[in-house]
Order: structure tokens, then C-alpha cells, then sequence
């Protein structure tokens, strides 16, 4: 971003010199004056300009506390991120003159959303309900959510084909063609905050291998694999502490936290579990020979791979974060948000954030395994038509405004512009965290993992306990999910 300022600068000032010696001439005698008609080309205004819900009142329910800097963020309190997500919300309620009030739970429990789905059922009480994936896109299939795709209005602005919107994305947390409830997009930067990534500490990398750059390049041409990564977490490991086992005080390859992790790894190496098929419907996948081959190296990685490391959440919450910053670990496999922690921003050592490992260099592309704790928009049925236009309007222009202002804060804050400018292609960091982002990915399965008899964390589950057999282990249960699948299905309402 600074460069970019400077090259302004620089620009202007070529461009006054040019326009200086353009004006001068060599023959004194030429004392012509030649006038030019200057017309200023009138600017373009955006599509909503012409909008005005004339102070109309939008209320939006959210859990709040963990992630009230996201979704209201902080006047003036120098924060790029947390300032640029509350001065959006101001432009989003200047550009359509209304008047939008968030409504935060006292506390980041789910139970809120619950309350907030029955009032909005039985009082009308809010106009939007910000549901994570995990606990609120369940109330689905109890009809507390519009369809947004057909909405009672004689105008919707949604227009879920802008970039802003997460469309692969979204369309894998509904049923059929036509219906969609869920939307998610940079409109909640939580998205983004939980896509799975990994960090690389540019020191390090530079001490062990040499020319963490030409790692990057790898990284960008598609190369970075769970090969790779097992590789490189081998040859980094050093034990500091000199007690014969490794732990967080020594010098590790990577390491992350037991329980679900695995499972986010294994999306990211093309795991799947549900896939969509012609009616708009679903299958299961999990007992294919894909998943069998991502499930051995995952496997492969947790529990035979010396300087990997596994540690336990509720004994060392940010054991992984602080190894990381302390310049103790080749490689944080995470998400996005760590990125804000106070010990990472405040670390010595430089960092570039890069995808999570494919399975091997012939995955498609990279894929971002979500968390489950992010926020996705939804309208409850409660909302009469004489605001959906309005609400229509005020997600769209919301979801425009902050890909423009908040996610470039967010951009700006993980790449560390400051500290690595001198020693990274910037340009090439940037386009490294858009994959990261266009890799955004779901499946059906998982999301409603918790109507399935907690299918997909089996992955964590066979893994800390290892057992190496996936297929013949999920294939003796697969009857026993389909049965799930098919109950869930028939919850939802496809008309």
C-alpha cells in the first residue's frame, strides 16, 4: 500500500514536469496563446446512490464478546482492522439512510442465537440474525430463515454472483437449486478470520533451506503438499530442552492443537464427504478411495512425523500462536485471524501467510477449510416485505463496502507491510492470501455434521486414537449416516 502511495506521488510529480516543459517553447517570438476547453468528466456514482430508505430501522442480532470488533468494531482506536470495519458500517448506513442497530449477546454462547430465532419467530423482533455455521444454520430446517433467492419484494438488490459473496461457498450450506438461507461473504470478515491457512516464518525458513522466496514461488505455481510440509517439519526439528521428546519449548516443524484439527487439514487436501448431485440434492462420499489416500497422509502427518507436534487445547489454549512468535516453529497451520493476535503482531521475526498444504501438486486448487464459529447473514421469516427491499440493499451495499475497505485493512494488517516490505515480493504475498481466500470451502455434510451423529469428526477421532483404517471403519456406518442424510433432507423446504 505505501508503495503504491509513492508511486502516486512519483507519478504526479513526472507528470507536472512533463507538463511544465510541454508549456515552454524555443522560439521567443511565439507569442500564440492556445486555450484548450478543459471539461471535467462527471463522476461515477455508485449503483446505490439513488437509494434512500429515509432513516428506516434494521436491527441485526449477533453472538456478541469474541466477536464484537468484527461485526461493530472501534471509533478511532488506531487499529486498522477494528477502525475500518466501524467506519464501513457508518458509510452503509450514510449511503442508504438507514438506521442499523446491532444487537450482542452478553456472551459468545450459541443459546443466544436460539433466543434470537424464537423472539424473531414469535415477536418479529429482528430484521437479520448473524448465525455461525456450526449451532445456527441448524434452525434451517426448522423454518426460521427466507429464502433469499426468492424473497417478497418487488426489488432485491442481492446479487449473490458479486466477488464480495462467497458463492462456492454458500452454495454447499443449502438444499436444491433455488433456495439459499445462508449468506456469507466479506460482508463478515469472520469468514475470511476462520479460512484455514498456514504461517511460515521467513527467518527460519531462510536459516534451514535458504530462499524462502523461491518457496513461495512453489507455493504460487501450486506445489505446496502434505509431502512437502512433512519434509520440511522433519528437517526443522531441534530439541532445545534436550529432554528426548518433543513439546512445545523445542524447535519445531509445525504443530497444532488435537480434537478437530485433523478434520480441517483433510478438507484442505480434498476430503470430502457429501457431494451435490443433478436435483440439487446430496450423497455421501466419505468411504471413497480419495478419502482413504487424504486420511493415510493426514494420518501420516499427526502421528509419525517427527517434528509435528500435537498438543492439548485446554492445557496450552495459545501454545501454538506463542511458539510461533517466540521463533520456535517453521510453520503455524491455523486460520486467518491469528494474524491479529497481540503475540503475532508483536513478534520479531517476519512471516508470509500462505494456503494450507494440498494433498499432492495434482489437487486442483488450494481449499480453505472453515471453522465453525463464523458469522453467516440470514433473514427470519418473521421480516415483513415492506423492508426486505431495504434489507436486500443494505447486504449488498454492506458486502461491496467492506470487501473494498475492511478486507484490504485485513490484507494490510497480515502481510506485515512494515517488517517484510524490504525482503518480500509484496505483490506475490498478496496474490499468495487471495488464494487463501478463494479457496474458501464447505461441504454439506460437515456443516450439519452435528444432525449426522457427528460424522465428519471422525477424522479427529480415528486419528488420536490410531486407527489407521478409514474405509472400513466409516464404511460399516455409512447406512447409519445415509439414514441421517435422508432425515435431514427431508427438513428442509424446497418449494
Amino acid at each position: 500500500m505505501k508503495k503504491f502511495f509513492a508511486f502516486l506521488l512519483a507519478l504526479c510529480f513526472v507528470l507536472s514536469v512533463f507538463a511544465a516543459c510541454a508549456g515552454s517553447t524555443d522560439d521567443p517570438g511565439d507569442t500564440t496563446e492556445e486555450k484548450t476547453e478543459v471539461t471535467d468528466a462527471p463522476e461515477e456514482k455508485p449503483w446505490y446512490d439513488v437509494l434512500d430508505y429515509d432513516g428506516m430501522s434494521l436491527s441485526v442480532a449477533c453472538r456478541g464478546v469474541t466477536y464484537d470488533d468484527y461485526v461493530v468494531g472501534q471509533e478511532n482506536s488506531g487499529d486498522i482492522v477494528w477502525d475500518s470495519v466501524y467506519a464501513t458500517n457508518e458509510r452503509i448506513n450514510g449511503a442508504l439512510n438507514v438506521n442499523r442497530t446491532f444487537y450482542l449477546g452478553s456472551s459468545s454462547s450459541y443459546e443466544f442465537i436460539a433466543e434470537a430465532v424464537r423472539e424473531s419467530a414469535t415477536e418479529g423482533l429482528y430484521d437479520m440474525i448473524m448465525c455461525d455455521q456450526f449451532y445456527g444454520t441448524g434452525y434451517a430446517t426448522q423454518g426460521a430463515y427466507k429464502n433469499v433467492l426468492g424473497l417478497d419484494t418487488p426489488k432485491s438488490y442481492l446479487d449473490i454472483t458479486h466477488p464480495c459473496w462467497y458463492g462456492d461457498y454458500m452454495k454447499n450450506v443449502t438444499m436444491g437449486t433455488k433456495t439459499l438461507y445462508f449468506l456469507g461473504g466479506d460482508i463478515s470478515p469472520t469468514i475470511l478470520g476462520w479460512a484455514a491457512c498456514s504461517f511460515m516464518n521467513w527467518q527460519m525458513y531462510d536459516d534451514l533451506f535458504d530462499d524462502p522466496g523461491a518457496f513461495l514461488e512453489e507455493v504460487e505455481a501450486g506445489n505446496w503438499d502434505l509431502d512437502m510440509l512433512m519434509e520440511k517439519d522433519t528437517a526443522a526439528y531441534l530439541d532445545l530442552n534436550q529432554n528426548d521428546k518433543p513439546d512445545l519449548d523445542d524447535r519445531l516443524g509445525s504443530a497444532t492443537n488435537k480434537g478437530q484439527c485433523p478434520l480441517f487439514a483433510a478438507i484442505s487436501a480434498g476430503m470430502t464427504f457429501s457431494e451435490r448431485n443433478s436435483e440439487g440434492l446430496y450423497n455421501l462420499t466419505i468411504d471413497s478411495e480419495h478419502n482413504n489416500d487424504v486420511y493415510a497422509k493426514v494420518y501420516d502427518l499427526y502421528n509419525d512425523t517427527v517434528g509435528f507436534f500435537t498438543y492439548d487445547y485446554n492445557k496450552t489454549p495459545s501454545g501454538n500462536s506463542d511458539t510461533f512468535a517466540a521463533g520456535r516453529m517453521l510453520f503455524m497451520n491455523e486460520y486467518f485471524l491469528y494474524a491479529f493476535g497481540d503475540n503475532v503482531r508483536d513478534m520479531e521475526d517476519d512471516y508470509v501467510i500462505i494456503p494450507r498444504p494440498k494433498y499432492d501438486e495434482t489437487q486442483e486448487k488450494y481449499l480453505s477449510a472453515m471453522q465453525d464459529s463464523f458469522f453467516l447473514y440470514t433473514i427470519p421469516t418473521s421480516v415483513g416485505k415492506e423492508k426486505l427491499e431495504a434489507i436486500s440493499a443494505y447486504l449488498q451495499v454492506g458486502c461491496e463496502l467492506f470487501s473494498q475497505y475492511v478486507i484490504t485493512a485485513m490484507y494490510d494488517t497480515a502481510l506485515k507491510v512494515k517488517n517484510v516490505s524490504d525482503k518480500v515480493d509484496m505483490d506475490r504475498a498478496g496474490r499468495i492470501i487471495d488464494l487463501v481466500r478463494a479457496g474458501i470451502t464447505s461441504d454439506f455434510a460437515v456443516v450439519y455434521t452435528s444432525s449426522m451423529g457427528g460424522m465428519a469428526n471422525m477424522v479427529g477421532t480415528l486419528i488420536g486414537n490410531k486407527n489407521r483404517n478409514w474405509n472400513s471403519t466409516v464404511g460399516k456406518q455409512k447406512p447409519m449416516y445415509e439414514a441421517y442424510l435422508n432425515k435431514l433432507l427431508l427438513s428442509f423446504d424446497l418449494s
